[in-house]
């Protein structure tokens, strides 16, 4: 079975407004000169609730100079569930599992509510739960 694939959701500053609910992202992130993302947030805000971000060739979502919110939702088998750079998100009461990170975050200062963050263990596990500072500051078990 050949499974098709597409490049991704856009949202940049003149996205406004922006709400995602109760969607499923697989299999994007296709495409050879452009970041690679199911869905890409750029100098914008999102929100993304009760969802599943799943089997993207590299990310699940990146968040770039970004304040969404990320609540309830599922990153499955992604390279990287997260990807957050120059901003400050809140991922609350999320999913991550079978990705090599769950989330990884490349300056700025995202609000980790880390009690609400479900990790996967023995062979759902995530390479690395949470990656910042050029370190693994969460392994996964």
């Amino acid at each position: 079975m050949k499974i098709k694939s597409w490049k991704k959701i856009i949202f940049n500053s003149t996205s406004i407004n922006s709400e995602l609910d109760n969607i499923i992202v697989k299999y994007s992130g296709w495409c050879a000169l452009c970041v690679k993302a199911g869905i890409e947030v750029n100098d914008s805000l999102v929100t993304l609730k009760n969802s599943l971000i799943e089997s993207n060739k590299y990310t699940g979502v990146h968040l770039n100079n970004s304040d969404s919110l990320i609540d309830n939702v599922q990153f499955i088998d992604n390279k990287i569930g997260i990807f957050t750079q120059d901003g400050n998100p809140t991922i609350q009461s999320s999913l991550f599992k079978k990705n090599d990170y769950g989330v990884r975050v490349s300056n700025g200062s995202p609000i980790l509510d880390i009690l609400s963050l479900i990790f996967g263990t023995g062979e759902e596990a995530n390479t690395c739960n949470i990656f910042q500072n050029s370190q693994c500051i969460n392994p996964a078990p």
